[in-house]
């Protein structure tokens, strides 16, 4: 509900905490738009060409 709300907005919403079960019943991350994650993805590869600091936790790519 929280992300169609914040996609409505032109925006994204990350899960912070779990529910109390401490079950996710969702993705923590949401996917980025395309282009949003090609220019996120550029950016990855410049700064940090090795993954060494991000390895696929910040966001939900493939």
């Amino acid at each position: 509900m929280q992300r169609e709300a914040a996609r409505a907005a032109g925006g994204h919403a990350t899960l912070f905490r779990l529910p109390a079960n401490g079950a996710a019943t969702a993705p923590r991350f949401d996917r980025l738009e395309p282009a949003v994650e090609r220019i996120h993805r550029a950016l990855m590869r410049e700064f940090d060409p090795h993954a060494v600091f991000d390895r696929g936790r910040l966001h939900a790519f493939d």
